[in-house]
């Protein structure tokens, strides 16, 4: 009936149709499920906004002004002393806001450039968490010591405050 040289090939084409109906039965049989998702992360975002209060001098002489600005993106303070003497102060009005979608919390101010004859007093912050859309406002006292050079003297400075996300 079959001659020997058939026989293999008769074996590998019955292996191949058993191999193809296991193939196609599991096929029917199973199914493949995708989960797809969006993780969206918050915005970490502190920025100086604008306190809406006028910047206070003591100033015997009369001579002395005191002004700041908050930079385009609101990271950071810049104030400017013009015709500053010794024991001459300034008190500039400060107002941060969390602009974004975490909470974070205050971990320290950092003095860009200030001459060593301009004294801040200590800022206190809450180290409470500051929710989003929160804000605190407080005073940035300044003031020229002793050491400042003789006549009039000129200075400005950037504040940076250091924000990070609640744990």
């Amino acid at each position: 009936m079959f001659s020997k040289k058939s026989l293999p090939i008769s074996i590998a084409l019955i292996l191949l149709i058993a191999l193809s109906t296991l193939g196609l039965a599991y096929g029917f049989w199973t199914e493949t499920l995708q989960i797809n998702g969006t993780v969206d992360t918050g915005d970490l975002d502190v920025a100086f906004v604008d306190p809406g209060l006028a910047v206070t001098e003591y100033d015997p002489g009369n001579v002395g002004t005191c002004a700041y600005t908050i930079s385009s993106d609101g990271n950071s303070i810049e104030v400017t002393i013009a015709g500053a003497y010794p024991w001459y102060e300034c008190t500039v009005p400060v107002k941060m806001q969390n602009v974004g979608s975490v909470p974070v919390t205050y971990s320290g101010p950092v003095a860009v450039s200030a001459p060593a004859w301009i004294g801040l007093s200590p800022i206190s912050l809450s180290s409470s968490p500051l929710p989003a859309g929160g804000s605190v406002a407080f005073t940035l006292n300044i003031f020229v010591d002793e050491t400042a050079p003789e006549g009039y003297n000129d200075a400005t400075f950037h504040l940076e405050f250091d924000f990070e996300q609640v744990h």
